[in-house]
């Protein structure tokens, strides 16, 4: 930035200031001063008392060697006007805050009075507080004033629940009022709607005003930078099962599609273990499977659709349990929009995963579809034998009902279910696949066969072949 000339500078003051300047400056002839920084410092001094305040605070931050050289005289305009700002605000005089603010004003952020500019947070009270408006949209020293206001009341926001009595000041409203913006970041990566939502199973009440609130002033409901999960807060709604933020989210246009880190969407995250999840009857499912844009069958990080995750979940608590049956019993019936035979990264299918947790209700509802493949699954993890395996005689029932069922599907070592069986000891799951039919013949890898390994076994079996 050009600095002032020094001519134009001195023509601004009254007539003694600019003797006294020609004066001053006729000493320093020699050195001929062509800036205002190349006059002497007594000079600068007799300039500085000519000129207005805001004059004095623009011409140092110019040049840091103007603001060392009137550092004291900045302190002396500054502490008067600052002084006056402290008092007016504590009596609560806003006439007299007002012209404090007006003469405060020019100062800019870059001149440090930190040591002779205590904040105004403690004086706040529910009383002045209004005051504190005629502080907003302004730079420099106010601008930092008011920004300490602000996340003092920021930090009280995030571990408080609410605000009341003789604190009824301190809340995120009053932030908002005085200029905070709607998709303010903290440090560690949270938005201001995502800590709402997540504060929202204290009061969920006031948490979804808050959140009404920050989209009414544009808070970006899609942001999936928000937290190191990359949750959209969408997800976090579903994570925390607020049904009355999802629902003010989807109408606000929030994607129901987003993903997180681990490609999920918020659909997926219904089925996340959370404490206060499916404590109650809902209408959460309905809500999300309502929306016209929804895609109820996408697939995760791991290759699991919500069904295969619905699940899983289904197998650690009664709670999880009925919302996914609830799940499960919606979206079987639309096979236009959900692959019942979905397999994951690891090749498993929702049946497999039913079979694993023992969920024999999701079991029985997905054997009477007529689209299901009952015997997909990795070459050792298919649903036949992991009924076998883990000596789940319910399951292995349920399996048998299927038209579709291949008996004699053979794993990686070419064991059969029933030879699997057998090796297991598993007698009465034996007994059940040779009523059903299963092969006794088929010879494994090894080029065993069932119906010897039963014989050695000592298990005595009728076989009844079924007929290809």
């Amino acid at each position: 930035m050009a600095e002032p000339d020094t001519a134009g500078i001195l023509t601004t003051l009254p007539p003694e200031a600019i003797r006294a300047a020609h004066y001053l400056v006729a000493l320093c002839r020699e050195s001929q001063p062509t800036t205002l920084l190349d006059l002497p410092v007594e000079l600068l001094w007799l300039i500085e008392r000519q000129l207005p305040d805001k004059d004095v605070y623009s011409l140092c931050l110019t040049n840091r060697y103007l603001y060392h050289v009137l550092n004291e005289s900045l302190c002396r305009r500054g502490m008067v006007n600052l002084r006056a700002l402290q008092l007016s605000f504590q009596r609560n005089q806003k006439q007299a805050f007002a012209k404090a603010v007006a003469a405060l004003s020019p100062l800019p952020r870059a001149i440090s009075l930190d040591n002779h500019t205590p904040p105004l947070t403690p004086l706040v009270n529910n009383s002045n507080v209004n005051l504190i408006e005629l502080m907003t949209f302004k730079g420099g020293l106010l601008g930092q004033q008011l920004a300490h206001i602000i996340e003092f009341i920021l930090r009280i926001w995030r571990r408080r629940e609410e605000s009341t009595g003789a604190y009824k000041w301190q809340s995120l409203q009053n932030c908002l009022k005085w200029g905070l913006s709607p998709n303010y970041v903290f440090e560690d990566g949270m938005s201001l709607m995502a800590q709402a939502i997540v504060k929202s199973t204290m009061n969920p009440y006031k948490q979804y005003r808050e959140v009404e609130i920050l989209l009414a002033l544009g808070a970006d409901t899609g942001c999936l930078a928000s937290l190191p999960g990359n949750d959209s807060m969408l997800h976090l709604a579903c994570l925390h099962h607020q049904t009355k933020i999802v629902q003010l989210l989807l109408d606000k246009g929030a994607d129901p599609n987003l993903r997180d880190a681990q490609n999920r969407t918020p659909v997926h995250r219904l089925f996340d273990t959370h404490e206060n999840k499916w404590r109650e009857p809902d209408n959460l499912l309905d809500i999300l499977l309502a929306d016209p844009n929804v895609r109820i069958d996408e697939r995760d990080g791991n290759g699991r659709t919500p069904l295969s995750l619905g699940c899983l979940a289904a197998g650690r608590s009664v709670n999880l349990l009925t919302a996914a049956l609830k799940f499960a019993k919606k979206v079987v019936y639309l096979p236009d929009r959900v692959d019942i035979n979905s397999q994951d990264n690891e090749g498993k299918a929702p049946l497999c995963h039913a079979i694993s947790v023992r969920e024999y209700d999701m079991i029985r509802l997905f054997i009477a579809q007529h689209g299901l493949d009952p015997n997909l699954g990795p070459a050792d993890e298919f649903p036949l034998i992991v009924a076998v395996d883990f000596d789940k005689l319910p399951s292995l029932e349920l399996l048998l009902d299927s038209k579709q069922l291949d008996l004699n599907q053979q794993n990686s070592e070419g064991e059969t279910a029933v030879l699997k069986a057998i090796h297991i000891g598993n007698r009465e799951a034996v007994k059940l696949l040779a009523r059903a039919g299963a092969d006794p013949d088929i010879k494994s890898c090894e080029g065993a066969t069932a119906r010897q390994a039963a014989l050695d076994a000592g298990i005595r079996v009728r076989w009844r072949i079924r007929p290809n």
